[in-house]
């Protein structure tokens, strides 16, 4: 395995943070949360197999693709949308639309988000997103859980494409940027709902391999503390002092450009208590096709004895 690169990477997310400072609902609503795998027809399967098998040509989706797309994630993705949006206010009511984007294509693979927001201008920023991959091998569409395990049925979701991944057993997998954003019910109390509301990037790798796609890992790469402004969550600098935690990641690759290892460099900033400073260790296993904790792998020294030209030989 390579050494780990001698900068950082802090994964913060671009995405334009949501807005709900308004009256929320009693009965939270949102999109379906499952890692539900669908299978279109037969006729359909081979028509987005055809698609986006290589050589795939990126550009605007052609109406028939789209609509396959649109049709094979079943009636409960469309009428969640519709009760969702419709429970933002009475102007919002009938306003619901699914649309689709296509985050990136490799190895005849879609990485496909289906987006859930209204029609109407002034709700452009607030929107729920699910993710979701086409494999031409299996001809199914597999939905991706990105629910963490303290999200609630208020937390909604933007995706973005970080970067394909090479993993050994699953050379098509993909990393994604991944801002969730929590909004309680107080029934109408705008201004509370504001102050108790939750915003953090992540970052998730996705493994796809012939036979199963999973996440592998999710990571915290920036929490901002309740009632702060969510454009906190994005890394803007000057809102440091309301970020509870950041995180910043370094990748281990082999030769063939597999990702084998992440270490994560963590500073947490909870509110009473001093600033904790932390590195976790994950390494890539094939057999489960996720990240575990593991040691940190310690080089041996290089003798300083043996050099030719000013530069140290490895045995």
């Amino acid at each position: 395995m390579l050494p780990f690169g001698a900068i950082a990477l802090v994964v913060t997310l671009s995405i334009t943070a949501l807005s709900i400072a308004r009256p929320v609902a009693a009965e939270l609503l949102n999109l379906p949360r499952s890692n539900q795998a669908v299978a279109p027809s037969t006729a359909d399967s081979r028509r987005l197999s055809k698609y986006f098998t290589p050589p795939y040509r990126p550009g605007p989706l052609p109406p028939e693709v789209n609509e396959i797309l649109l049709r094979s994630a079943g009636p409960e993705l469309h009428r969640a949308c519709a009760a969702m949006v419709d429970s933002w206010s009475a102007n919002a009511r009938g306003t619901a639309r699914v649309t689709i984007r296509i985050l990136t294509v490799a190895g005849g693979n879609a990485w496909v988000a289906y987006r859930c927001d209204s029609r109407l201008p002034q709700y452009d920023n607030e929107y729920s997103e699910r993710l979701a991959t086409f494999s031409a091998k299996r001809g199914a569409i597999q939905f991706i859980d990105l629910a963490a395990p303290d999200d609630t049925r208020a937390t909604l979701y933007h995706v973005a494409l970080a970067n394909t991944v090479k993993l050994l057993g699953a050379e098509n997998s993909a990393a994604f940027e991944v801002f969730a954003v929590n909004s309680a019910p107080h029934y109408g109390d705008a201004t509370q709902a504001t102050r108790d509301r939750v915003a953090e990037s992540r970052y998730v790798i996705i493994a796809n391999s012939a036979a199963a796609t999973k996440i592998a890992l999710s990571l915290v790469t920036r929490r901002v503390r309740p009632g702060t402004n969510d454009h906190a969550a994005s890394g803007n600098a000057n809102d440091d002092n309301n970020v509870a935690s950041q995180a910043g990641l370094r990748f281990g690759h082999d030769l063939a450009g597999h990702l084998t290892a992440v270490n994560v460099y963590h500073h947490d900033r909870s509110p009473g208590i001093e600033s904790h400073y932390g590195l976790t260790h994950y390494e890539w296993n094939r057999a489960t096709l996720t990240f575990a904790v593991a040691a940190p792998v310690t080089l041996p020294p290089v003798p300083m004895s043996r050099r030719v030209r000013g530069h140290p030989l490895a045995n």
